[in-house]
């Protein structure tokens, strides 16, 4: 997640810094007779992270390199199914979803970007031609519609 915030301003470190933390803390912040590595208590995330880490996700969407773990998987098809199109294009998102289920498609990559499309269906709002598209129709069809839990896709569909 913290790939998604934009460099400056120290926002990136900090969550880096927190993501260290939670992955494991250093030796001197352990409680007596604590594993290495053991994990911190789990706590759930502030509001104000979630949501300021849904609005970088909403914003860089269609970008393919702020979705690390899929264009991990999917680098070989990338640079064979989808090399016409520049990094950073929303075409090569595009491309990689329209040969998911292409004989050439790992399974790895298939299931992340299965994944990607599962959670665009759960949150309109991170897939932007649909947003843009439907934009009219959400707020007069469904305004009471919570978002991020699929209930605007169903209320169109």
């Amino acid at each position: 997640p913290c790939s998604l915030i934009a460099a400056g301003g120290g926002a990136r470190r900090a969550c880096l810094q927190r993501s260290q933390y939670l992955a494991g803390r250093p030796e001197e912040a352990r409680a007596e007779g604590e594993k290495v590595g053991a994990a911190p208590p789990q706590r759930p995330m502030g509001k104000e992270c979630a949501h300021y880490l849904s609005l970088s996700e909403i914003e860089r969407a269609d970008d393919v390199r702020f979705h690390a773990p899929l264009l991990q998987a999917c680098a070989a098809e990338r640079a064979s199914l989808c090399a016409d199109f520049p990094a950073g294009a929303s075409q090569v998102l595009s491309c990689l979803l329209r040969h998911r289920t292409h004989r050439d498609t790992s399974p790895r990559c298939a299931a992340r970007l299965l994944e990607h499309q599962q959670r665009r269906m759960a949150d309109f709002r991170l897939d932007p031609t649909l947003t843009a598209a439907c934009a009219d129709d959400i707020v007069a069809l469904c305004p009471d519609a919570p978002l991020g839990k699929g209930a605007v896709i169903a209320c169109l569909i």
